[in-house]
């Protein structure tokens, strides 16, 4: 989510297959160079984009969005083509979903490398997708941090989703200044 010029973002502990669930050691949200990136799905995606992304350098001059959707998203298909990760589907290339915060903004990249930056400056991914956006929806006029925001979607995405699991991360751009 956005917030006074900062991005947060969370993540669960679970990784699934079937009825099977796995606490995870590692974290699905990290940073990479000025990128907080936010995962879901395929743990390959995630090693790709936070150890073998070398995102491009950002010209202060260009609209982020043109960047991100240009320069970024290139580097990240290469990425993801040379790592063995990207697939083609009816002669259309496909990946996976991921969140990043990039100067302030939030964006969502889905598996078919459209990008989506939301206009309510929340958004949420994976299996507690639906739970975590309602719960952001109906505290965004409380008066709550934004990490406590995050903390009870999350909650409560583990609370009706057999796939979501604490121990819970929240990360913030802040931290990164």
């Amino acid at each position: 989510m956005e917030h006074d010029g900062a991005i947060y973002f969370g993540a669960d502990s679970a990784a699934t297959g079937g009825s099977q669930v796995t606490i995870r050691k590692d974290k699905k949200v990290f940073f990479v160079q000025d990128f907080l990136i936010g995962c879901c799905g395929s743990a390959r995606m995630r090693q790709l984009l936070q150890y073998a992304l070398v995102p491009p350098a950002y010209d202060p001059t260009m609209d982020v969005e043109r960047y991100m959707v240009t320069d970024f998203i290139d580097a990240v298909r290469q990425r993801f083509k040379d790592g063995g990760f990207a697939q083609r589907e009816e002669e259309q290339e496909r990946a996976g979903t991921f969140l990043v915060g990039f100067h302030k903004r939030l964006f969502s990249v889905m598996a078919d490398y459209q990008l989506i930056e939301p206009l309510d400056g929340y958004y949420a991914i994976g299996t507690g997708d639906d739970v975590a956006l309602g719960a952001l929806f109906a505290t965004q006029n409380l008066d709550m941090r934004p990490q406590h925001r995050i903390d009870l979607a999350l909650q409560a995405a583990a609370h009706l989703i057999t796939e979501v699991r604490a121990p819970f991360t929240v990360l913030c751009t802040k931290s990164k200044l």
